[in-house]
C-alpha cells in the first residue's frame, strides 16, 4: 500500500505539471500495486486517471475509468462529474443528462454541476426540436414525391433535391432509413424524369456515407445487381451517381465510423472484409461486362482507382491483380473505339492508365513488380501470337495506355522484339484505325527525354509522312502533328537543345492553331491540338509568338472553359508553360561550373524566359481572364495531374 501511495503522489505531481501521459502511467502503477480490498484508494486512483484521460481527450477511456471508480465508490461525486464531462464530449447528451441528474442529488449546491445540468437540458431540448422538424420534413418530402399529379413535376423535383439535403444530415439520413424510406427512394430511381432519378440516387449515396450499419442493410436489401444496373446506364450523370452509392458503401466499410449515431449504440456491425471482397469482385465483373455503357465503365474504373491503392483504401491492389483484375484491366485498355468490342468513352483510356499506375505503385516489393510485368507480358504475348492486324492493334493500344501510366512497364513492352516493326507497318497502311493507333504509340513512347532520342530516327519520318500525306484523315494528321510537336520540344526548356531547325516550332504552332481554334472541328481533334500546343509552349519563341497573337491567346483561354475534361491537361500545360510555373531543377553554381570545366552539357535558359518576359506574359493572361478558366477547370476535373498543373 505504501508503494501504491508513492505512485499516487508521483501521479499528482505529474498532473499538476501538465504531464498527463506520465501521470496515467503513475496512477496505473498505483492501481496495479494497490490491494484489491482497499476500495476507497483504488476508486481515487481510477478517478484521478479519468481526469488525465479527460485532459488528453481520451473520452471513451475516461468513461471506463470513472465507471470503475463508481463501482468501488457509488457516491463519489467527482467520479460521476468526470463521467458526465466525458459523455458530453462524446456527444452522448441523453446519457450525460441522466447521470448529471444523479449528480445534482449528490452535490446540489455545486454551481459547476448546476451549470452542466442546465446546459445538457438545453441541448436535449434543441435536439428534440430538430428531430421533430426532421421527422416532419421527411414526411412532407415523401408526401410530395408520391403525388400522382403530372402537373406537379417541378414540385416533385424540388422535393427530391430536398431529400438529398436531408440525407446529408445524420438525423435526416437515420429518419429516412428508419421510416422505410429506402424502398421509396428506389421507386424514385426508376422514375421517367432524369432529374428526379438523379436526386434519388444521390440521396441513397448520402444515406450510406460513413455508416456501416446502413450500408450493410442497403447492400442486403437493394442488392449489388440492382446497383450495377444504375451504374451501367448510358447516361454519364446517372452512371456516376450510381457508382457513388457503391463507392460510399465501400468507404463506410473501409473507414471506421467514429460518429455516435442515435439508436445504434448497441448495434454490432461484423467485420466487413468479406463484404468489401464481394463488392470488389462484383466491380471486377462489371469492368468487362458488355452490357455496361462507356460511362458506366468509366465510373467502375473510378471506384477501383479510389478503392484499391494503399493510400486510399485497404490496400487491395495485390488481391485485385491475383484474382484476374489486371487481365480485365488490360482487356479494357486494349479497346480500339472504332472496333466497338466494348463500349468506352474518350476518357476511358486515361482512367485505365491511372489505375495501371496506381496498381504498379502499390507493388512495394521487386517480386510483386516482377509479377505485375509478367502478367502484362503474358497478355500481350497472347495478343501478338495471333499475328492478325486487329489483334496487334489491340496490343499496341494497351501498350499506349501503359506508357501513359507506369511508363517503365510500357517502355519495356514496346521494346519487345518486333513491336516497333509492327508499329511502322501499321503507320504505313492505308487504314485510319491502324494509323491512329501506331501514331499515338509513337507519341507516348517519347514521353521521357531519354526515350526521345531512341525513337527520333524511326518516329519522325513516319510522322512527317503521315502529316504531309493527302490520303490521311484529319484525325491522323493532327496526331502526327502533335507527335512532331513533342519531338520538337524534347529538350524541354533547355534552349541549347533543338531537334528541328530554327523556326520549325513556330511553324508547328501555326499549324496547331488551325485545329485548336476552329470550333467546327470535333472534340477529339481539338483535344490533340491542345496537347500539341502544350508541348510547343515549352519553347520560349512559341510562348512569345502566342502572346503577340492576342486573338489566339484569348480564344485558348475561352476554349479552356469547356465541358470536355479530356482537354484540360493540354490547356493547363499551356498556362503552366506561359507563366514558367513548371518545376525548375536549379543545381548549385559550383556544380554548373564543374560541368562546364568537364565539357559536360549544361542546360541553357532561353533569353525570352527571363523574368521581365514572364511578368509581361502573366499580366497579359490576367487581362484576358485566365483566372476564370483556371477556376472552371479546377471545379470540373478529377485528374490529380491536371489539379497539380492548375495549382502551379
Amino acid at each position: 500500500m505504501e508503494q501504491s501511495l508513492q505512485y499516487k503522489q508521483e501521479g499528482n505531481q505529474c498532473f499538476s505539471q501538465g504531464k498527463y501521459k506520465e501521470a496515467i502511467i503513475a496512477y496505473t502503477n498505483a492501481i496495479d500495486s494497490c490491494p484489491e480490498d482497499n476500495k476507497n484508494d483504488r476508486a481515487v486512483f481510477f478517478k484521478n486517471r479519468a481526469a488525465c484521460h479527460l485532459k488528453l481527450e481520451n473520452y471513451k477511456v475516461a468513461v471506463k475509468d470513472a465507471d470503475q471508480a463508481l463501482e468501488l465508490s457509488p457516491s463519489d461525486a467527482k467520479a460521476l462529474y468526470r463521467k458526465c464531462q466525458a459523455l458530453e464530449n462524446l456527444g452522448s447528451h441523453e446519457e450525460a443528462y441522466k447521470e448529471s441528474r444523479k449528480l445534482i442529488h449528490l452535490d446540489p449546491k455545486n454551481t459547476a454541476v448546476q451549470t452542466m445540468c442546465r446546459r445538457l437540458a438545453a441541448l436535449l431540448t434543441t435536439k428534440a426540436e430538430d428531430q421533430s422538424k426532421t421527422v416532419n420534413r421527411v414526411s412532407q418530402m415523401f408526401n410530395l414525391l408520391n403525388t400522382k399529379d403530372e402537373c406537379d413535376i417541378e414540385k416533385k423535383r424540388q422535393a427530391a433535391q430536398n431529400l438529398i439535403v436531408l440525407a446529408r444530415e445524420e438525423a435526416g439520413a437515420e429518419r429516412i432509413f428508419r421510416e422505410n424510406g429506402v424502398p421509396q427512394i428506389l421507386n424514385l430511381a426508376n422514375d421517367d424524369d432524369k432529374e428526379t432519378k438523379l436526386s434519388a440516387l444521390r440521396a441513397l449515396a448520402c444515406i450510406c456515407t460513413g455508416h456501416k450499419a446502413r450500408s450493410c442493410a442497403i447492400v442486403r436489401d437493394v442488392g449489388l445487381d440492382k446497383l450495377g444496373k444504375y451504374i451501367g446506364t448510358d447516361d454519364e450523370d446517372l452512371a456516376s451517381a450510381g457508382a457513388n452509392i457503391l463507392q460510399q458503401i465501400i468507404f463506410s466499410f473501409i473507414k471506421e465510423d467514429t460518429t455516435e449515431h442515435k439508436g445504434k449504440e448497441q448495434a454490432v456491425v461484423a467485420d466487413t472484409d468479406k463484404e468489401i471482397k464481394s463488392i470488389l469482385l462484383f466491380v471486377m465483373k462489371l469492368l468487362t461486362d458488355k452490357s455496361i455503357s462507356g460511362y458506366g465503365r468509366d465510373a467502375v474504373l473510378d471506384i477501383l482507382i479510389k478503392t484499391l491503392p494503399n493510400k486510399h483504401g485497404k490496400g487491395k491492389s495485390l488481391s485485385f491483380i491475383t484474382n484476374g483484375g489486371l487481365n480485365k484491366l488490360l482487356h479494357v485498355a486494349c479497346q480500339v473505339p472504332d472496333l466497338k468490342r466494348l463500349p468506352i468513352t474518350p476518357n476511358t483510356r486515361m482512367r485505365t492508365s491511372l489505375l495501371f499506375e496506381e496498381l504498379y505503385d502499390s507493388m512495394l516489393s521487386d517480386k510483386n513488380r516482377a509479377y505485375y510485368k509478367e502478367l502484362v507480358n503474358k497478355f500481350l504475348t497472347e495478343r501478338f501470337m495471333h499475328n492478325v492486324m486487329e489483334s496487334n492493334m489491340e496490343a499496341i493500344t494497351a501498350i499506349t495506355a501503359l506508357l501513359q501510366g507506369p511508363f517503365d512497364v510500357g517502355s519495356e513492352m514496346i521494346q519487345r522484339d518486333g513491336v516497333m516493326e509492327i508499329m511502322v507497318a501499321m503507320a504505313a497502311s492505308k487504314d485510319e484505325k491502324l494509323q491512329i493507333v501506331s501514331t499515338e504509340a509513337i507519341i507516348h513512347t517519347a514521353s521521357k527525354k531519354k526515350h526521345c532520342l531512341g525513337v527520333l530516327s524511326a518516329g519522325v519520318p513516319i510522322l512527317k509522312e503521315l502529316y504531309k500525306s493527302k490520303n490521311v484523315t484529319e484525325r491522323v494528321r493532327v496526331r502526327a502533328l502533335v507527335g512532331l510537336c513533342k519531338f520538337g520540344c524534347y529538350g524541354g526548356t533547355d534552349a541549347s537543345i533543338r531537334a528541328f531547325a530554327e523556326g520549325s516550332n513556330i511553324r508547328l504552332a501555326s499549324e496547331i492553331r488551325r485545329f485548336l481554334l476552329n470550333a467546327q472541328k470535333d472534340a477529339d481533334i481539338r483535344k490533340w491540338a491542345a496537347e500539341g500546343l502544350g508541348y510547343l509552349t515549352l519553347d520560349a519563341d512559341v510562348k512569345e509568338a502566342l502572346c503577340e497573337d492576342e486573338e489566339a491567346l484569348k480564344a485558348v483561354i475561352q476554349t479552356a472553359k469547356t465541358m470536355d475534361t479530356s482537354m484540360y491537361y493540354g490547356y493547363a500545360s499551356i498556362f503552366v508553360n506561359l507563366t514558367n510555373s513548371y518545376y525548375k531543377d536549379e543545381p548549385p553554381k559550383e556544380l554548373v561550373d564543374l560541368a562546364r570545366f568537364a565539357k559536360q552539357h549544361v542546360p541553357e535558359e532561353h533569353l525570352k524566359d527571363a523574368p521581365e518576359y514572364v511578368v509581361k506574359r502573366v499580366k497579359l493572361l490576367l487581362k484576358l481572364g485566365v483566372v476564370t478558366s483556371l477556376v472552371f477547370m479546377s471545379n470540373k476535373t478529377d485528374s490529380n495531374a491536371v489539379k497539380e498543373l492548375l495549382s502551379r
